[in-house]
């Protein structure tokens, strides 16, 4: 047996289906801003860095680009999925040492996807918790970065990232 809805009916079940699609082409990529590979090394007069978070983050955005430095002090930076790179614009960089724990492996960092939308401020675990600021921790620590790299104030930092290009940014800091 057919079911005759009408004309109202069948316009009814058009709009219906407009607006369900709208909303399933909605939940793409689309809202996301443009990303671009980014990466680098970090030293500190010169000698490699391993276990330095390096982010990147646009004014006034709360989402961050992060990345981690292997044993040769090279960075890639993640933003929406593993080493995609950074938002495209101007970021602000900050670069922290991540202590080494107990057994001299470099401490784990929380910088996939969900632990950069939660805003995990030192990024981070330690065997034993940092009291205060912790960029002071860090230094005290023995980070081979100065502990003003990992403040935006401070650091002043900052690297333009550009859709096409290469966006290789290299950090010797000083002490």
């Amino acid at each position: 047996m057919r079911l005759d809805l009408g004309h109202r009916g069948r316009v009814c079940g058009v709009l219906c289906s407009l607006i369900v699609g709208q909303f399933a082409v909605g939940c793409g990529n689309e809202d996301r801003p443009p990303v671009a590979p980014v990466k680098g090394v970090v030293t500190v007069d010169g000698k490699p860095v391993e276990g330095a978070q390096v982010t990147f983050s646009i004014k006034d955005s709360s989402r961050v680009s992060a990345g981690l430095t292997n044993d040769k002090g090279e960075y890639v930076l993640s933003t929406f999925d593993t080493d995609d790179g950074a938002i495209v614009g101007e970021n602000l960089v900050t670069i922290r040492q991540i202590p080494k724990e107990k057994d001299g492996e470099v401490g784990s960092l929380a910088v996939g996807p969900e632990a950069m939308m939660k805003g995990s401020p030192a990024g981070f675990k330690t065997a034993t918790k940092p009291a205060g600021n912790p960029n002071e921790f860090l230094q005290k620590a023995g980070a081979a970065v100065p502990a003003k790299y990992g403040s935006i104030e401070k650091a002043l930092l900052k690297r333009s990232v550009v859709l096409g290009d290469k966006n290789t940014f290299n950090f010797d800091l000083k002490p």
